[in-house]
């Protein structure tokens, strides 16, 4: 379906931008390690990548949300489905025995 199809686009984005933050933190440390200065694009990246993840997760959490309300209308029109072919069999019993009196 098109949300989970959503939900999972966005959770492949978050582990990417997981994995590329988990990089630049250790390409930091090394940095820091060897007494170089860390270059400023590069906590650039790795801030661009953590509102990444805060967007994305937002996104995702919204398609849940969205999955959750269409599951939920689907059910109650499978309950009422149900409720009026009850219903109507019940109808159609009631008119056989009326004939059949």
């Amino acid at each position: 379906d098109a949300v989970g199809s959503q939900i999972k686009l966005a959770e492949n984005i978050i582990s990417d931008s997981n994995n590329k933050l988990e990089s630049m933190e250790k390409q930091i440390t090394q940095i820091k390690a060897s007494n170089r200065e860390v270059p400023l694009a590069l906590y650039d990246r790795l801030e661009s990548e953590k509102q990444q993840v805060t967007v994305q997760t937002k996104v995702m959490e919204n398609h849940k949300k969205r999955r959750d309300e269409i599951a939920e209308q689907f059910n109650g029109y499978i309950e009422r489905f149900r409720v009026l072919k009850a219903e109507k069999k019940a109808k159609r019993e009631r008119l056989a025995r009326e004939r059949n009196l």
